[in-house]
């Protein structure tokens, strides 16, 4: 079907092949000599090139005037292992040791048979923390099947997934939870190093996967952004270790497609907990990656498995950010070349023929983005209405996120409502780029404002919203005179008006000023979201909406 596969793939990205061309001349010119170092200068032009148009912002998240928090965030670790005595005694200790201590360790063997469970005892036992050590009797098959029962027992508010075998600077921790007092900022990670099996560096590794595109400065930007740019071409984060996220809630459907995997679960699962967010990379939080004669992910790549994973994940970066095909395809590109350098030119065909471009391209984006305008400072703000609305659209499988204006966080009666999968916004952020620039780099597909300041905050903004806008009226706009201009901004801006009051959801106020501009609403709603692709987007949630509305 795809026999032919590399030259299908270079003539899509015939500007791509250029440059990669180039580079080899480069290399060959800078290094005649020495194919070990014009390897490793091509890769650094490589990743230079690939990561090219990356939205990023390097300052640190808390340099723009984000609070202080109320209190450090509780940080859960959790432990699995299956017959990695002999790292134990290092990996432990690299936590326990932490700078920044821990809360909470979870321990989970997975019914090894090499004496871990004493030695975990040994090492724990004067542990200054809570430990819990969980055992299976029968070993479960799937790290995934792990990771679940360890997130379904923390307690914490940040989750750090250590394995085993691995290991971590002291200062790991202390340096990137500081990324976590901007509340937009889903999931962090640090730089990720090879090592061998005694703890020495692995340089012939660490060169090869051009560590060079994240080792100069910090890194902030839109789960989006990371996604389209270097997280759409390999999963950055080598290592689950080198990472700690938000603690939230994953779906069953989630946890039943990870245990699907073998190797590339994580990938996806990155992809999920990032969310409507920001990832921060810092470089200075440093992560060792062991290289050992047992560790499976070495083990996968002589295995189809791997490979065909890499397909997958393409079609789950469709579906839920709607990555470019452009940037799919140089991932696939990549992997069909390691496939044929590691098995082979047969299995290459065979992986070739088990794929097809157009059909990818085709995957429609199915999570959208909605982003929730609120202005928790202001009388008739929604009051739980709008955090309440926010689980059903989680429910529904949306991503959310919550812009709050005029004020630092949710006020203390809503915190209990707010699901931990929901990102915080702020004015910095919106101010920091733009009202659209903003949307566009965090893929948001709709904006729903719940207050008539927060319609008001937008209308300066921005003359026109690039995307679907709801505005939900909470008799916001009761008594409130409308500035002439302002009220044709609403009337060119809001697509659907919806309120607990009334069918239609227009204020009176803003009515009267959409009659002086349109011979009729009902018109005018219909033209604007007929032109809209996502109009059946709109029209469900202002179902949902008056469905919630309703039950309250």
């Amino acid at each position: 079907m795809m026999l032919e596969y590399r030259p299908r793939i270079t003539g899509m990205l015939s500007n791509l092949r250029v440059s990669h061309t180039l580079t080899k001349v480069i290399a060959y010119i800078r290094h005649p000599r020495s194919r070990k170092k014009r390897r490793v200068l091509r890769n650094q032009l490589t990743e230079r090139l690939e990561i090219r148009g990356f939205l990023s912002h390097e300052e640190l998240p808390f340099a723009w005037g984000a609070p202080s928090v109320v209190r450090p965030p509780a940080i859960t670790v959790i432990v699995p292992n299956f017959n990695h005595a002999r790292f134990l005694r290092e990996r432990l200790r690299s936590i326990l040791e932490q700078t920044r201590p821990v809360d909470e360790i979870i321990i989970l063997d997975d019914a090894s048979s090499d004496g871990s469970l004493e030695l975990i005892e040994e090492i724990t036992r004067d542990a200054n923390r809570p430990v819990r050590l969980l055992r299976n009797d029968i070993n479960s098959g799937s790290i995934f099947s792990q990771w679940e029962k360890g997130l379904a027992l923390a307690s914490g508010d940040l989750i750090w997934i250590c394995e085993s075998d691995d290991s971590c600077d002291e200062n790991f921790l202390q340096t990137l939870i500081p990324h976590f007092q901007d509340p937009s900022v889903m999931l962090a990670f640090g730089r990720i190093d090879f090592i061998d099996e005694a703890g020495a560096p692995r340089h012939d590794a660490n060169d090869r996967i051009g560590l060079e595109q994240f080792s100069d400065s910090a890194r902030l930007a839109s789960a989006s952004s990371w996604f389209n740019g270097p997280f759409g071409l390999r999963c950055v984060i080598r290592n689950v270790g080198g990472c700690v996220f938000r603690r939230q809630t994953i779906d069953e459907g989630l946890i039943a497609e990870l245990k699907t995997y073998k190797i590339c679960g994580d990938w996806l699962l990155y992809s999920r907990l990032a969310r409507g967010g920001q990832i921060a990379y810092e470089p200075r939080a440093r992560s060792y990656f062991r290289i050992h004669g047992a560790n499976s992910s070495v083990a996968s790549f002589r295995t189809t498995a791997f490979y065909d994973e890499h397909v997958r994940i393409a079609y789950a970066l469709r579906r839920h950010y709607g990555v470019k095909i452009k940037t799919l395809s140089e991932m696939l590109r990549k992997t069909w070349h390691q496939c044929k350098s590691t098995l082979g030119k047969r299995h290459a065909a065979e992986f070739a023929s088990r794929l097809s471009l157009p059909a990818i391209a085709a995957e429609p984006r199915v999570v959208q983005h909605i982003l929730l305008a609120i202005d928790p400072a202001s009388r008739d703000n929604g009051g739980p209405f709008p955090f309440l609305f926010a689980k059903e659209l989680l429910r529904q499988g949306h991503d959310v996120s919550l812009l709050v204006i005029g004020s630092e966080t949710v006020p203390e009666e809503f915190q209990s409502l707010l699901a931990k999968e929901i990102p915080i916004f702020r004015n910095a952020h919106v101010i920091r780029s733009g009202l659209n620039d903003f949307i566009r780099e965090f893929g948001i597909t709709l904006i729903n404002t719940h207050h008539a300041s927060v319609d008001e905050y937008l209308y300066r903004l921005s003359a026109r919203i690039g995307v679907s806008y709801i505005a939900t009226d909470h008799r916001s706009y009761r008594n409130r005179q409308i500035d002439k201009k302002l009220g044709n901004w609403l009337c060119r801006n809001v697509d659907k008006w919806v309120s607990s009051q009334s069918e239609n959801g227009v204020p009176d106020a803003i009515a009267q000023e959409f009659a002086r501009t349109r011979r009729g609403a009902r018109r005018f709603w219909h033209a604007k979201l007929s032109a809209k692709e996502d109009a059946n987007l709109v029209n469900s949630c202002v179902a949902a909406q008056r469905t919630l509305f309703s039950s309250l």
